[in-house]
């Protein structure tokens, strides 16, 4: 096989299995070798280890029989028939260690071999595709959407006996098969919810659930990750926990948007726990870009200037609600926002503002109860879920509206980064000021929360000032080589 055929091949490999949930992903990786591939956390890592396996890359490893039995081992026969399809496409992929016979033996025999499409529905059996979108209701009418809630020239329609058969919610993820209809495709088969195939989900209603402080904090400096400024900051003196509702504040162009870019990509660098989600409101599409670049596509939610005000209203709803379900099951969450002022001035443009008091710049009373509600939502449930909201706000920008927004949401939000402009106008970045930032949970321990907070604020910050921190930060590898720092410099 040539070069260009094993790419081509490995193309297709990675477009089917990015249209797979992860749990169906890891069951597919256990039964052809993958090592570990439960514990793989991360799915582009994940289909990074199922390529390496079916090109010969990594040697299948023999399947353990320790431990409790695997609750969840069904793969849909299609996925192995539609892998095994495209590697005879490419004449067995010449492997190293791995053949077809070894990886697919029960297959090998079988030559008519059933191919699974997830492009256009237009002349395909609709029998052999699988497709993955979000319950979402518009007009009252039940409908599943693209997981990016991009425009498409499909209409997905849910028939409502399935809603209380399988207890579903909107921001729920399906896994489905369709069927055609007069003027558009509904969902004939449910596969996974929310990558679970035991129906009825059991979980709590978020709104309804028990609220905890959040007390575990988010590693962003992780092996693999390159320890920037920043990330050291929000390790070693301000963290920020799980469930917290943040904000980062500054006038316009201190850097916000890039420091929204460097957490993400740190987050999505590695494996973690964590799921990390991006929504961007009437952003340019350099900007969208940019974080297309760090992010999983169908964890990034965004309108440019060039769409309406109500789609950027409905893309909010749309990831929030996705949010809101990932942590009634237990996931951790991580949703990035730029920006809450973008936001709010799309919501106060549409008739769900009207009605209530017009207040500074223009703003609907219902505009800002909104805000605070989208903002609110970030939370630590007794269960183990969170949401954590880390929202861009710009202040001091001239308009009135913005200044009111500030002042709401900081009665909302509990963690508040702030950037320096006079730092930023030098061009030293990241331009974080240390004496405004605040965050109402300290360091991991107390002893070190006193210790920073006395260190920082009151002594060295006061004399060398946000420069002098930018520079500590650089030089530091660690924590305590950080506060020794800082305490030398206080006793020069």
């Amino acid at each position: 096989m040539t070069e260009l055929d094993m790419q081509k091949m490995k193309y297709e490999l990675r477009s089917l299995f990015n249209s797979l949930n992860i749990h169906v992903l890891r069951i597919f990786g256990r039964e052809i070798g993958v090592p570990r591939a439960t514990a793989i956390p991360s799915k582009d890592e994940l289909m990074q280890k199922i390529i390496a396996v079916l090109t010969g890359d990594l040697t299948p490893s023999k399947q353990s029989k320790r431990g409790a039995p695997i609750k969840n081992n069904f793969l849909d026969p299609k996925v192995k028939k539609t892998v095994y399809a495209i590697m005879q496409k490419y004449n067995g992929t010449s492997p190293k260690h791995a053949t077809l016979a070894q990886l697919f033996p029960d297959l090998v025999e079988n030559a008519d071999m059933e191919m699974l499409r997830f492009n256009s529905v237009e002349g395909e059996d609709l029998d052999s595709m699988l497709y993955r979108g979000q319950y979402h209701k518009i007009n009252d009418v039940a409908r599943i959407l693209p997981m990016d809630c991009r425009d498409s020239n499909e209409i997905w329609l849910l028939p409502n006996a399935f809603i209380p058969r399988y207890d579903l919610r909107e921001g729920d993820t399906l896994t489905f098969y369709l069927q055609k209809g007069d003027k558009a495709f509904f969902v004939r088969e449910i596969l996974d919810i929310n990558g679970s195939i035991d129906f009825p989900l059991t979980r709590e209603i978020f709104e309804q659930s028990e609220v905890v402080t959040p007390t575990s904090a988010i590693e962003f400096l992780q092996k693999g990750v390159t320890a920037t400024p920043l990330l050291k900051y929000l390790d070693w003196v301000m963290p920020v926990r799980k469930g917290q509702r943040a904000c980062v504040l500054s006038k316009l162009k201190a850097g916000k948007t890039t420091a929204l870019y460097t957490m993400l990509q740190a987050l999505s660098q590695v494996s973690t726990s964590i799921t990390p989600m991006a929504l961007l409101i009437e952003q340019s599409p350099e900007t969208v870009h940019l974080f297309r670049s760090a992010i999983h596509n169908e964890n990034l939610i965004y309108t440019t200037y060039e769409d309406d005000i109500e789609k950027q209203v409905f893309t909010a709803e749309f990831i929030l609600q996705r949010a809101k379900r990932m942590a009634e099951s237990g996931e951790q969450v991580v949703l990035f926002v730029d920006s809450l002022n973008a936001l709010a001035r799309a919501f106060n443009q549409t008739d769900l503002s009207i009605g209530g008091k017009v207040l500074d710049g223009g703003m609907e009373s219902k505009t800002l109860q909104y805000m605070k509600k989208f903002l609110g939502s970030a939370r630590c449930l007794a269960t183990g879920g969170s949401i954590t909201i880390i929202g861009a706000l710009s202040c001091e920008t001239g308009d009135p509206a913005d200044d009111l927004l500030v002042r709401e949401l900081s009665t909302v939000s509990n963690y508040t980064l702030c950037l320096d402009d006079t730092m930023a106008i030098k061009r030293l970045f990241p331009a974080i000021d240390g004496m405004r930032s605040t965050s109402s949970i300290g360091a991991p321990s107390e002893e070190v929360s006193d210790k920073i907070d006395c260190l920082l604020k009151t002594n060295y910050l006061a004399v060398h000032g946000n420069e002098g921190l930018l520079t500590g930060l650089k030089n530091a590898e660690n924590q305590a080589q950080f506060l020794r720092f800082c305490e030398q410099r206080i006793e020069k």
